[in-house]
């Protein structure tokens, strides 16, 4: 089916696709606000995207707009994606307002996918990938950020990062150009020789995997590690402003600390007075530069 125009679902109106031959191309805004099936086929959309979409199993979503696009999930559910394709990506901008979730995979057709982040609700725009088949990634705007498996060679996020869920990066270039925080114990972040800059505060609940040599994280505010568990074995992190490490009570674990490895050092770069506080875990090595000129506080 071909539809020129847009297309609106309400109530009990649905769009089902459930077998691979299934093909729908919606040239103009599409409206789902009905408890569409699609696990087969492909949805082709040109322009803007509303509502509620549930998209499973072997259903592919194809963006194919030339100009910029927008996704906007309604208040109560996110839309969700399984196999979602971007066309056109270097040379536009998808607009993620609300809850944008991919369960398997993310592809684009370019070496960019550049995204902005309206926060149209109390938390900001949650944006889950799977994994993202894209040399570089931009952000605009601050993103919660639910689960990414990257392999590109940069991202780069102009605003405030909130993680959600599991981000792994391979040798990657991470920027975050405002605060980054992983809000959950549950979280986990696996570097495999990345470097992650971040301009302001970091602070990381749930499992920090730093086991290479070459994994780098370079905090310009101050950091916060709590409850990582084992998992910082090596590499380096440099820290301009405070150090902390808090414990957290896990349900039906227990009690998880910070156990950081002898591999691993952490060097206070800063020029100002600096602290380092908390003792619920290890250290392996420390390093203080301009140790002469500024004092170093403990509790």
């Amino acid at each position: 089916a071909n539809i020129e125009g847009n297309i609106i679902t309400n109530n009990d109106g649905k769009i089902v696709m459930d077998n691979k031959a299934d093909k729908v191309t919606v040239n103009g805004t599409a409206i789902f606000n009905g408890s569409s099936k699609m696990t087969e086929g492909t949805l082709e959309l040109k322009g803007d995207i509303e509502g509620q979409i549930y998209s499973s199993d072997m259903h592919i979503v194809v963006l194919s707009g030339i100009g910029d696009q927008s996704i906007s999930g309604n208040e109560d559910n996110d839309i969700h994606f399984n196999l979602l394709d971007i066309n056109n990506s270097d040379s536009r901008t998808i607009t993620v307002n609300n809850r944008v979730s991919v369960e398997s995979s993310t592809t684009i057709d370019g070496k960019t996918l550049s995204l902005k982040c309206n926060e149209s609700r109390n938390d900001k725009s949650y944006i889950s990938f799977g994994k993202l088949n894209a040399d570089k990634l931009v952000i605009d705007g601050n993103v919660t950020l639910g689960s990414l498996d990257y392999k590109g060679s940069e991202i780069t996020i102009n605003g405030d990062l909130l993680g959600s869920n599991e981000t792994i990066l391979y040798k990657t270039k991470m920027n975050v150009n405002g605060n980054a925080t992983t809000g959950s114990p549950y979280c986990a972040t696996t570097l495999n020789g990345s470097t992650i800059n971040i301009t302001g505060n970091y602070k990381h609940s749930g499992l920090l995997n730093m086991n290479n040599k070459n994994d780098n994280i370079n905090v310009g505010g101050d950091l916060h590690l709590n409850a990582t568990g084992s998992s910082i074995q090596n590499g380096t992190i440099n820290v301009k402003g405070n150090i902390k490490l808090t414990k957290e009570t896990i349900p039906f674990e227990g009690e998880r600390f910070n156990f950081i490895g002898g591999g691993n050092t952490i060097i206070l770069s800063g020029e100002d007075d600096v602290g380092i506080y908390g003792n619920e875990g290890n250290y392996g090595i420390i390093k203080i530069m301009n140790s002469e000129k500024r004092t170093v506080y403990t509790d």
